[in-house]
């Protein structure tokens, strides 16, 4: 249960998304790996160490969200790993390549998308084939909800496409607080910002990739949770500017790596 953006802009491209989990199920946060001219960084699952974001210092973002849509089986191997090892590859050739030669016979179906300064490729994997497509829109959504599926599914997008049709600002923040902050008070458990019984929005990754930089901003449960509290007092009009985040930088050029954490 995830929710993607991609949206390019004249200079850069964001990429942001939602993780939806278990309420149980808590992260580990940040975990770096590193090769000779590689470096990467993405978010962990505090249960199987794996993740379903990242990015490298050679402009590759990564993200992958479970097909509900396909049949599911049990048990299967963790998907948590594909983007990790993926990663060290490198380059944006060299990691869709990787991915399209790799056999993901036994796992569960899902959707991995790739996006770099020149290119967006989406792969689906159905648990029989793997298909691969090069996206040609400047915005596009995927999501994944275990539950009401296409129901879920339709009104994301639906959202997503009235957003962009009626924004004047299309920007990192607001791409944050119009859609992957948005939720709905009547249907909660429909929304980009999800609440339900047993589960929710975890966390949200965002990436700003330039010609020279690519950025995460990692919004973590707690900052979350914060801006729930926020969002549902009377007359409340939180700011993302406001949400506690770890910010973390790569060089494109010159492979420089600098970490900070901000609020």
């Amino acid at each position: 249960m995830c929710t993607l953006s991609v949206l390019r802009l004249n200079e850069r491209t964001l990429v942001t998304m939602n993780r939806d989990e278990a309420r149980l199920r808590h992260e580990a946060g940040l975990k770096q790996q590193a090769s000779a001219l590689t470096e990467t960084i993405y978010p962990v699952d505090g249960q199987a160490g794996g993740t379903w974001f990242g990015i490298n210092n050679h402009g590759v973002v990564l993200a992958l969200l479970n097909r509900y849509q396909d049949p599911q089986h049990s048990p299967a191997p963790t998907r948590g790993q594909i983007i990790p090892q993926a990663l060290l590859l490198g380059a944006p050739s060299k990691v869709s390549e990787h991915l399209a030669e790799q056999c993901y016979q036994g796992y569960n179906p899902f959707d991995l998308v790739l996006v770099a300064n020149n290119t967006s490729e989406h792969f689906t994997w159905n648990g029989q084939l793997l298909s691969r497509t090069h996206i040609k829109q400047a915005a596009f959504q995927l999501s994944s909800s275990a539950l009401n599926t296409e129901q879920v599914l339709a009104i994301r997008k639906q959202r997503f496409e009235q957003w962009l049709h009626s924004t004047q600002t299309r920007s990192a923040g607001a791409v944050l607080q119009d859609i992957h902050l948005q939720q709905c008070r009547d249907n909660r458990d429909h929304s980009v910002l999800m609440d339900r019984e047993d589960a929710h929005s975890k966390s949200i990754c965002q990436v700003v990739l330039s010609s020279h930089t690519c950025e995460l901003n990692y919004y973590p449960e707690a900052s979350l949770q914060i801006w729930r509290e926020q969002l549902h007092q009377a007359n409340a009009k939180p700011l993302v500017t406001t949400l506690d985040k770890q910010h973390h930088q790569y060089s494109l050029l010159n492979r420089i790596f600098s970490e900070e954490v901000s609020s």
